[in-house]
């Protein structure tokens, strides 16, 4: 501020005050130079402005466009955002992570007997659910209808992967109480490892939704891990979305 004030006689720019009763607020302030006849500083004019209500409007509007409005998850395009950056970490420090393509089993049926407001109360309870059961350095997202996904950081092999998609599958199949009605869904989900497809996020994504689609094949609410694809196959993995 004061370099800038001393050569251009001018600055601007955002800073936070706090108010007399103690509330923090942001605010844009314009600070101007007053010289006297020899050129000397004789005084500073200073204009502030009340920005707080457009920086909270902005906020607000940032996190829209990264997060589920049902859910308040992070949407697609966090997820893919953090994916490619824990993607990046590992291939410096060699750590391992998964993911878990993760879809509700008789969720249409909830939407069709109780009405879609109980179905979106369900994608709540489910959100909840997988976010109570994995780690704060997890990240739980929701893709879109009855479709999560969620990325295990620095996990230990496929057992440890296996052993967080188990218990989630067994959190999200309890009973989900809503007024009288108690309703009932269980979960398919597919894993795949970074290690399988050389960190890629694109085709580690379809991976695990692969896997995902042979769970429910193999009868719903099971987990699958996928295999490490032929190398024929792993640019068609890179390409679909």
């Amino acid at each position: 501020m004061w370099e800038s004030l001393q050569s251009s006689g001018y600055w601007q720019g955002e800073l936070w005050n706090r108010r007399k009763n103690g509330e923090a607020y942001a605010e844009w302030l314009t600070i101007s130079v007053i010289l006297d006849a020899d050129g000397k500083v004789k005084n500073y004019i200073a204009v502030f402005a009340d920005i707080t209500s457009s920086k909270i409007t902005h906020d607000e509007f940032e996190f829209l466009a990264h997060h589920d409005p049902l859910t308040n998850l992070p949407n697609r395009l966090l997820f893919n955002a953090r994916l490619a950056h824990s993607l990046s970490r590992i291939n410096r420090t060699g750590d391992n992570l998964a993911v878990l393509m993760i879809d509700l089993d008789g969720f249409k049926l909830i939407n069709d007997q109780f009405g879609h407001q109980s179905g979106d109360q369900v994608l709540e309870v489910v959100a909840e659910r997988l976010v109570a059961n994995t780690r704060g350095e997890d990240t739980v997202a929701r893709l879109g209808g009855d479709e999560f996904i969620v990325l295990l950081e620095d996990i230990v092999g496929v057992d440890g992967a296996m052993d967080i998609a188990n218990k989630l599958i067994q959190e999200i199949s309890q009973p989900i109480i809503l007024d009288t009605n108690i309703m009932l869904v269980t979960a398919s989900v597919g894993i795949a490892l970074s290690s399988t497809i050389n960190n890629k996020p694109k085709a580690l994504v379809n991976l695990a939704d692969d896997a995902m689609y042979k769970a429910k094949n193999a009868g719903k609410n099971t987990v699958v891990c996928a295999e490490a694809p032929p190398q024929s196959n792993l640019k068609l993995l890179e390409t679909n979305v």
